[in-house]
């Protein structure tokens, strides 16, 4: 053989090693290798694999890593996001400094590095992706000196660690991509924040726009859906770091924390069956996560929305700032103190808020060393400054110690999973939580008239000592818990007056017996008059209750059962119809949805509903722009209530809250009412009988399908005069005719039946 052929051979056989390389899946290269575009490192376990990938409709390539035994290409980590490369020309190699680079169709010239400044070839060894979808560069020594995972883009992968350095100011944050075809850096961020105590924040542009909150001690307070049992949190924070990962007890799971080009947090976890990503949570949720949406001393109860009401409320002690902006449903303004209220050194309190997202931690004050709630009460109530508290970790017995100074900023609540927050108040805005407290607080009072006529301090009272600071200035509040505790609250304290006089009986000699005789009964005369007042209010109460309940949400009551003689008010209007709680004709028509809206009129528009027991109704509302007010209103009721015969439209009951009045009539299809009683014809000719000024009179058979329905029989022969569209004779004047009409019955004259308005008929 000759030397020509053996040097020929040799290439050959290296050429093949080379190619075999890469025919055969590997998850490493070393510094003498590179990765052409269209070949692929594959993690170990298969689960990753990194190469060059055209996103969406693009023509452009880029480097990335995304998921290998999924079907649906999910990319979770970019290269060069800012630098695609426009055809297949695409390697990733290392370079002379031992940086692993991207190259495009220059070679000499690289489009993305990993810029360790400080590497020679000497010390590197290769670049290995990991099974966890990290891809490292190791040295010599097997140790990393860079990894992907410190550079996440738009996806959160399992032991991925999102933080902030404090030493070294690495700041691993997520960036949405531009588009679904550009992996490029988009518009909203999502970070960690060391002011205060360390918070998770989205970010549009540079503006905040979503506040996941702090941790604290099993989730970040604005995430409480973000709990489960086979997902294990790991959060550290110490002098060095603060950091946040996440990993699935069962490994074989795959999943992803994503941030989308459209501001969206998703938390997602691959079926295998249905071959799709499935959403296991999704945020910020609008309007109430939208970041201080109901501003200063505001809070967000989303609940509110489904009941049409305003979702935004001014945190106890807080009033509206601009009562008139609150009324057209605009909180930004936020809420200021009550005028007259006073917080430091007057008895003040904390009333407590359930169910919360805290507020923005920026300025606030948190001790991890308190280990008692009530410690970190005093804390805040020693400092006049401070208006709120709240504890650090729930998760270990309410421990550690936040405590908010100045403005309450970016408050919600949840309807399960949030923390209480206790707000600092005015004396008078407390409000017991157990009716025999408040009770307790009378007892108090008792015992503390009693001490001032015997000229003696209670201290060793068995009521004082229960930490009621000054219980006679909180005496109204006996009126408001009484329902509860008023005949456990009157033993108790008569049971403590007894036993402080019986301890006191021999030291205080004959006046302090008629002192204590005195107190007796003005306990007495107190608690009687409570009951009295309790008696009325419960009365009352038990009327309005009555009538606002009519039908609940969750009754299934037909309306012939329900009660009827509902009163417009006091002085006795009644038009025998039930009165509808404004929450239900508002879950009936779907917060009056377009999609249910029938029509609209010079008095305002007309929607379809289904109430709670499955009944179809149609929604007459009012147009708060219409000139007729509350008595017109009546008056119509009234007059439509005495017009109401069965084989008409039916009106079910009516609704006025505040500005809004609606009637509520059974629903028919349209065209549906002479179809369902009359066979016209469509008035036909061959029905016609005549004609006048007024209009025409058409012969019909009636179709009563159901019998008890009307007085009318099914194929009776009636006369249906049909009011002419040119009439001048409008609804009001069409009415006064029936009405006049039906007085005027008699055995020997024409029977009349009925009427029939709809729409223009």
């Amino acid at each position: 053989m000759s030397q020509d052929t053996k040097i020929l051979c040799s290439i050959f056989l290296l050429l093949l090693h080379y190619q075999f390389q890469f025919c055969t899946p590997t998850d490493t290269i070393n510094t003498t290798q590179s990765l052409k575009d269209g070949d692929l490192l594959i993690s170990s376990n298969q689960t990753f694999a990194l190469g060059f990938f055209t996103p969406g409709k693009s023509t452009n390539r880029y480097l990335g890593i995304w998921y290998n035994k999924v079907s649906e290409q999910t990319v979770v980590w970019v290269a060069n996001r800012v630098d695609p490369i426009n055809n297949t020309s695409g390697s990733l190699s290392f370079d002379v400094t031992g940086n692993l680079v991207v190259t495009g169709p220059d070679q000499s010239n690289p489009i993305w590095s990993t810029k360790v400044s400080d590497l020679t070839v000497a010390k590197i060894s290769s670049a290995q992706l990991l099974d966890s979808g990290n891809l490292v560069v190791l040295d010599s020594n097997g140790v990393v000196v860079w990894q992907s995972f410190d550079y996440p883009t738009n996806t959160l992968l399992p032991n991925l660690r999102f933080d902030v350095n404090r030493k070294t100011g690495l700041n691993r944050f997520l960036t949405s991509w531009k588009s679904g075809d550009d992996p490029g850096p988009g518009e909203y961020s999502l970070k960690m924040d060391l002011n205060g105590s360390p918070q998770m924040l989205l970010y549009k542009g540079s503006g905040l726009v979503w506040r996941a909150g702090s941790w604290i001690g099993h989730r970040w307070s604005g995430i409480p859906e973000m709990t489960f049992d086979y997902i294990k949190d790991n959060y550290v924070e110490n002098q060095d770091e603060v950091t946040f990962s996440y990993s699935f007890r069962d490994p074989s799971i795959s999943s992803r924390l994503v941030l989308n080009e459209s501001g969206t947090l998703q938390w997602l976890t691959w079926k295998d069956n249905e071959h799709r990503w499935v959403e296991i949570y999704a945020g910020p949720k609008k309007p109430c996560d939208s970041y201080n949406y109901c501003g200063p001393n505001g809070y967000c109860d989303p609940s509110n929305i489904g009941m049409g009401q305003f979702e935004c409320t001014c945190l106890p002690g807080f009033e509206p700032k601009s009562a008139r902006d609150w009324y057209v449903r605009d909180g930004s303004g936020g809420c200021v103190r009550k005028r007259g209220g006073h917080v430091c050194g007057s008895g003040e309190g904390f009333e407590k808020v359930p169910l919360v997202k805290v507020p923005n931690t920026w300025t606030a004050h948190v001790d991890r060393g308190v280990t008692w709630l009530k410690e970190c009460e005093s804390e805040c109530l020693r400092n006049c400054s401070c208006n709120a508290y709240a504890s650090a970790d729930v998760s270990r017995g309410d421990s550690g110690c936040v405590t908010w100074h100045g403005d309450l900023i970016d408050s919600r609540v949840f309807s399960s999973g949030g923390q209480d927050l206790y707000i600092r108040v005015d004396a008078v805005e407390l409000e017991p939580t157990v009716s025999a407290a408040v009770c307790l607080g009378v007892a108090s009072c008792v015992l503390k008239l009693r001490a001032c006529v015997s000229g003696r301090r209670v201290l060793n009272s068995p009521v004082w000592l229960l930490g009621m600071a000054n219980p006679c200035s909180r005496f109204h509040m006996c009126f408001r818990g009484f329902e509860l505790g008023v005949l456990a609250g009157s033993s108790i304290a008569f049971s403590a007056t007894a036993q402080y006089l019986k301890s006191q009986r021999h030291s205080h000699g004959k006046k302090g017996m008629v002192a204590a005789i005195a107190a007796s009964v003005t306990a007495v005369s107190l608690l009687a008059f409570c009951l009295i007042c309790w008696l009325v209010v419960k009365k009352r109460r038990g009327i309005r209750e009555q009538q606002i309940f009519l039908f609940s949400p969750d009754s299934t009551t037909p309306l012939e059962a329900s009660s009827k003689g509902k009163q417009f008010d006091e002085r006795g209007t009644n038009p025998e119809l039930p009165y509808f709680d404004l929450s239900i004709i508002v879950s009936a028509t779907g917060n009056f949805s377009l999609d249910n809206k029938l029509g609209e009129g010079g008095f305002g528009a007309v929607y379809k509903g289904r109430l709670p027991n499955g009944q179809e109704i149609a929604v007459k509302r009012l147009a708060k722009n219409s000139e007729q007010g509350a008595e017109e209103f009546k008056t119509e009721v009234t007059l439509i209530a005495k017009l109401q015969h069965r084989n008409l439209v039916r009106l079910l009951g009516y609704c006025i809250q505040k500005e809004e009045k609606m009637l509520i009539y059974e629903y028919l299809p349209n065209k549906g009412l002479d179809s369902f009683i009359f066979a016209t014809g469509n008035f036909s000719l061959d029905n016609k009988l005549g004609e006048g000024g007024f209009g025409a009179v058409y012969k019909a058979n009636v179709r009563v399908h159901d019998k008890t329905h009307g007085q009318l029989s099914s194929g009776q022969e009636v006369a249906v005069k049909r009011l002419a569209k040119t009439s001048g004779q409008g609804v009001k004047e069409f009415k006064n005719e029936v009405i006049f009409i039906a007085k005027l019955q008699h055995r020997n004259l024409v029977r009349l039946w009925g009427c029939c308005i709809h729409e223009d008929e």
